[in-house]
């Protein structure tokens, strides 16, 4: 009876430190061609939960800045991938192996930056790592 009632309070224990964990906070950057790019993620368990990418392009005194969001649009998702459709187009988000990889070629830029301001088409965050990569500039 002691034994079933401790693997019943190990069980118990083990569910609610599961049921609480909390998302894991991480943030990336990175500059490409006078761009920098910031993207900031909350991981629940495997899956990507809350995400905000900025992008700011220096010019004169300024910058003109991007931002897109995960709020800003509504969520699909299947195995490995999930898709975030806004008004400004649609954000595809791959996860390979610990990796996310962002792909934003399918939105329309001047609906989320100014006149003359660059994003990232792709680019990757890897949880742990301050260093986003695999940037490439769409305009």
């Amino acid at each position: 009876m002691k034994k079933a009632a401790t693997t019943a309070v190990i069980l118990v224990s083990l569910f609610c430190a599961t049921a609480q964990a909390e998302q894991q906070s991480y943030r990336c950057s990175a500059t490409k061609n006078t761009v920098n790019h910031i993207l900031h993620i909350k991981i629940d368990g495997d899956k990507l939960g809350a995400w905000t990418y900025i992008a700011a392009t220096p010019g004169g005194d300024s910058s003109t800045t991007c931002s897109v969001a995960s709020t800003d649009g509504r969520e699909t998702d299947s195995v490995g991938v999930q898709s975030y459709s806004t008004s400004a187009g649609k954000v595809t988000v791959t996860k390979t192996g610990d990796s996310f990889v962002f792909d934003f070629s399918s939105l329309e830029i001047s609906q989320v930056c100014g006149q003359s301001s660059a994003m990232a088409k792709h680019i990757t965050i890897t949880p742990g790592s301050k260093r986003c990569t695999n940037v490439a500039n769409a305009t």
